[in-house]
């Protein structure tokens, strides 16, 4: 992390400048409970698509949710592997009814279109 004040590169987790002495900006991370700033992470997927259904989900049933995705791609090195996480956040007061709406099955529509006779077209 660079400073601010005198632009010297500090160390990974570092709280002053090496040089200048000045605070550094404390980078927002999660808690030992994955918590970000007033909002818990109640799911993780490699998947956007995963995560935004899983958000229409929690909405429907009445909870506010936020999809961050922090998706890395490192192009065009083909060795490099590409490093997918998208992370489903809900307000921390809603977190564990959340995870019990997210752990309980979905029942899916049957493929098709009935034509009225229970036939599929």
């Amino acid at each position: 992390m660079n400073c601010a004040d005198c632009g010297r590169e500090n160390e990974q987790g570092a709280t002053t400048c090496k040089d200048c002495g000045k605070p550094l900006p404390v980078a927002e991370s999660p808690d030992a409970a994955g918590s970000y700033g007033g909002w818990d992470q109640v799911a993780e997927t490699r998947q956007i698509y995963e995560a935004e259904l899983m958000k229409l989900r929690l909405q429907s049933s009445g909870i506010d949710a936020q999809v961050v995705d922090q998706t890395f791609e490192q192009a065009p090195m083909p060795e490099v592997a590409n490093i997918n996480v998208v992370r489903v956040l809900v307000p921390n007061d809603r977190a564990e009814e959340a995870r019990r709406i997210l752990a309980q099955p979905v029942d899916l529509p049957a493929d098709g279109e009935s034509d009225g006779n229970g036939d599929n077209q």
